[in-house]
């Protein structure tokens, strides 16, 4: 297996954890075990996401507006998606927070902790989905700025 040779890979790589924990199935009378596998996942993702893919992200867009003008709404749309990964993100630390703090609660209070585990999960996978996207879609446009045909100029 190749090993991960940049902090995006180590933050795809999270993600991928993540996921795979957001999907397993939690079984009965282990919430709290499950609880401490995602927050261990997250905060990988977390120091990742700060290390490389965030701050990654801000230097291509402004070298893709460089580069090629005529991006600029493009970019100006993956930085709205930028804002609503953020949102995202703080979202899903705050829900994991409150989850965590409730998760000893007697079966009396299954619904709502039931509802606060999907919300989670949803959330969760929200994340990782839009995240990937933006990688991809920053990606793109950050190679079509470097070699897009600008017609008689190039």
């Amino acid at each position: 297996m190749k090993r991960p040779d940049t902090p995006i890979d180590m933050f795809l790589i999270a993600l991928a954890r993540l996921e795979e924990v957001l999907e397993t199935p939690i079984v009965p009378g282990e919430l709290v075990d499950w609880l401490h596998e995602v927050t261990s996942c997250w905060e990988l993702v977390e120091t990742h996401y700060l290390a490389g893919f965030r701050d990654r992200h801000r230097q291509m867009l402004r070298e893709i507006v460089k580069q090629d003008l005529g991006l600029l709404v493009r970019v100006e749309h993956l930085r709205g998606n930028a804002q609503r990964i953020e949102h995202g993100r703080d979202t899903f630390t705050r829900l994991l927070g409150a989850l965590a703090v409730h998760a000893d609660e007697t079966l009396e209070n299954q619904p709502e902790i039931d509802r606060r585990i999907k919300r989670l999960i949803d959330r969760g996978l929200g994340f990782v989905i839009e995240a990937r996207k933006q990688e991809k879609a920053v990606l793109t446009w950050h190679l079509e700025a470097f070699q897009r045909d600008r017609g008689i100029a190039d």
